[in-house]
């Protein structure tokens, strides 16, 4: 019932193009995944709070600027990310976090793979 609801809403007559209209719609949805998977895999610093403040404002960014400016689809994908991992990142920073341990779970925590093939 809700898939039905939401496909309610993308109804729209005025489709030219069928992918033009599959990209902006994948873009509306995975914007906001995008930016947190670079969120928590570049930041030491994101938590929950963080996280889902960055999905709320970037989910929110998308929806504004699929409704109300004439940007290309194209687009929402990069802005959805772009949008999170800024407000994540802040939202992180002002919020206080058990800093649990992330040892080799961000990308600068990783062993390069060259030091990996030269160990005894």
């Amino acid at each position: 019932m809700i898939g039905t609801l939401l496909a309610l809403i993308f109804v729209n007559p005025e489709i030219k193009s069928l992918f033009d209209t599959f990209i902006m719609v994948i873009g509306l949805f995975m914007g906001v995944l995008g930016g947190l998977f670079i969120l928590g895999a570049l930041s030491h610093r994101a938590n929950a709070t963080g996280a889902l403040t960055g999905a709320v404002f970037g989910g929110g960014m998308m929806f504004y600027l699929w409704k109300f400016t004439a940007i290309n689809g194209y687009l929402y994908t990069a802005s959805g990310i772009g949008t999170c991992v800024v407000v994540g990142y802040i939202a992180s920073r002002l919020s206080s976090s058990n800093h649990s341990q992330v040892e080799g779970l961000t990308i600068d925590a990783m062993e390069p793979v060259a030091r990996q093939e030269t160990a005894p």
